[in-house]
């Protein structure tokens, strides 16, 4: 215990429990929303709601995907066979490798997807809704976490595995990443921890990095750069660098405001949401990208002497009246795709930004047809896809999307966008307080 790397402990305030659950809620809302992920030169794998797409930025082409499985599939992990499983409900995580597709979705299933033979071939329940999914690099498993707070390791390509926990936490798991190396798993929850522990052994604690004051979003670790390295975002608005081999904070870099600071201040929630919702890291290595609703920000990462340090070479702001940024993937080392949602049940945007130097510029923009926000945040349930049945269609997605009511979007709708984008936040936290309260209720009156 005294050989663990560890930085000094601290009480919470209860300020820093709410920022931990508000950003616990957004974490859940914008991954139901809309997931993105690299699959290969110029491909982006995208999700949204209960349907798939291979985005080729070549071309602009959308390509779907089946995530139904047909009756020679063996479900593992003891779920029964028949119409209970669910297939076809929004996709909460969501992971990329050059053979595979790995989806967690909202009916606690998480289900192999082959990309060569583009249908599902392996499927396996979990016990809770999955929070987070990744490979390891040598291809042979794949790391699913869930809500609860666990890790589970199965094998590829028949998801067999133990029915016990590979790792866990005390609170929900919020994001993973494994490296390149196969020999570390990140795992970072809600309440701004990130731990660092041998992906061949549970237990194998190598360091606990303390820092961040609310839910961290997202994780990745540039081994490119160094294999002690890892980089973690978060809803209290910031990006840091950390060596987990000392457990030491490198760097710490403000992007934007708290949600914490958001919450507070009710004149700029109309503005913002706060906090970084997602990173991502370019196959080369040396680029990291920070979304923002507002913004895409983009590092350099450097190493001199031994000395590791990040630089913000751009930032991106939205060019659509009334979006927000959801997430984004690189493409290639000089291209990211980027996903944006207004307001009401319009279209999800796809914006490709190229660069030359470290000048970036919008190429592309298209519109998708993709299932609404009203489709994710519903019960649920979705509509299963099948095969070729429709295609999306794709649209100049240049000028802003006309307003419900026909008339052309003001410059009050990115404010009205991100006040509903808050509002939804604040009403999940009152939701999920009030669910606490009627389970503690019912442990009273069962005692």
């Amino acid at each position: 215990r005294s050989a663990l790397p560890l930085c000094a402990t601290r009480r919470r305030s209860s300020q820093s429990r709410t920022s931990c659950r508000t950003g616990l809620v957004a974490v859940r809302a914008i991954k139901m929303a809309c997931s993105l992920c690299f699959g290969g030169e110029d491909v982006a794998i995208l999700a949204a709601g209960t349907s798939l797409y291979e985005f080729d930025a070549g071309t602009g082409a959308f390509r779907e995907i089946d995530m139904v499985p047909r009756m020679d599939v063996i479900i593992g992990g003891g779920a029964p066979a028949g119409p209970t499983v669910s297939f076809d409900r929004a996709v909460l995580c969501m992971a990329v490798s050059s053979n595979y597709i790995a989806i967690g979705n909202n009916g606690k299933m998480l289900l192999l997807i082959s990309r060569a033979q583009g249908r599902v071939v392996a499927a396996r329940s979990l016990p809770k809704r999955p929070s987070a999914v990744r490979f390891s690099s040598a291809g042979s498993a794949v790391f699913v976490s869930d809500k609860l707070g666990d890790v589970y390791s199965f094998a590829l390509p028949s998801l067999a595995g133990s029915e016990e926990a590979f790792l866990g936490h005390y609170s929900p798991i919020t994001a993973l990443a494994v490296s390149d190396t196969s020999k570390v798993v990140a795992s970072a929850d809600s309440v701004g921890k990130l731990r660092i522990t041998g992906s061949s052994r549970g237990y194998d604690i190598l360091s606990i990095c303390l820092g961040h004051t609310a839910t961290i979003s997202d994780v990745v670790l540039p081994d490119a750069l160094g294999e002690h390295l890892a980089v973690s975002s978060s809803f209290d608005g910031t990006v840091r660098l950390w060596d987990w081999k000392t457990a030491s904070e490198l760097q710490c870099i403000q992007v934007t405001e708290s949600a914490e600071d958001i919450r507070r201040n009710a004149r700029r929630s109309e503005t913002s949401t706060g906090g970084v919702l997602a990173l991502c890291i370019n196959p080369d290595g040396d680029k990291i990208v920070a979304v923002t609703a507002e913004k895409i920000v983009l590092f350099q990462c450097s190493a001199k002497e031994d000395k590791f340090s990040l630089s913000k070479v751009a930032a991106l702001a939205t060019e659509r009246a009334g979006s927000v940024f959801l997430t984004a993937c690189f493409t290639s080392s000089t291209q990211i795709a980027v996903a944006s949602k207004a307001k009401g049940n319009s279209p999800y945007s796809i914006d490709i930004y190229r660069s030359s130097g470290n000048v970036w510029e919008r190429v592309e923009s298209l519109c998708t047809d993709m299932p609404t926000e009203a489709d994710n945040h519903g019960n649920g349930s979705g509509t299963a896809v099948e095969n070729g049945e429709h295609a999306p269609a794709l649209a100049d997605a240049s000028a802003a999307a006309p307003a419900p009511n026909g008339l052309p979007p003001s410059e009050t709708d990115t404010a009205a966008v991100a006040a509903a984008a808050a509002a939804a936040v604040v009403a999940a936290v009152g939701e999920v307080n009030s669910s606490r309260d009627r389970t503690a209720k019912r442990a009273r009156v069962d005692s």
